[in-house]
């Protein structure tokens, strides 16, 4: 009688195991293709390449005021018309227009980065919230992202994304 009850707790335990299993629902998103297709997030991005492109023009203007600062130094070393400490005074010049111009570069792209990452915060912030109500308006347990391409096969799952899409307003 006892291994009766015994084997029955385990058929029931077993039993309910597989029912707990089986429920389990799950789904996956593009993260990537969402974000290319969201129009604030492409707002964004013209919004950063028109600010870039500002960006680089100066850069270029800079750089090439480095480059005829140094072809202007080389014509007057080879027609040696400068002694020595006016030489190394010249080159100290054009080594900290260089510098600067790096420096620059550097300034500006941190720049940009901290600026996207500032614009895509709030967007990012309301994508988590439709997902998480995504996936408990429709009892989904987990939610994966395959953009990073790290899912090789998923058995039994939905893409949410057009759910997202839909309730983003995409």
């Amino acid at each position: 009688m006892k291994s009766f009850l015994k084997f029955g707790f385990v058929a029931i335990g077993l039993c309910l195991m597989t029912v707990s299993v089986q429920a389990q629902k799950f789904g996956y998103l593009n993260s990537l293709q969402l974000l290319a297709e969201h129009p604030e997030v492409k707002k964004i991005d013209s919004d950063l390449k028109a600010l870039e492109k500002r960006y680089s023009e100066e850069g270029q203007r800079k750089l090439k005021a480095v480059e005829v600062k140094y072809a202007d130094f080389l014509k007057k070393v080879q027609e040696k018309s400068m002694n020595e400490a006016q030489m190394e005074a010249e080159a100290k010049q054009i080594e900290a227009m260089r510098n600067e111009l790096y420096a620059y570069d550097k300034e500006k792209s941190d720049e940009l980065l901290k600026k996207r990452e500032q614009r895509l915060s709030p967007v990012l912030k309301r994508i988590d919230v439709v997902i998480k109500q995504v996936a408990e308006e429709n009892g989904y347990q987990y939610i994966f992202d395959i953009s990073g391409g790290t899912f090789l096969f998923a058995e039994d799952s939905d893409d949410v994304l057009p759910l997202i899409k839909k309730k983003l307003g995409l």
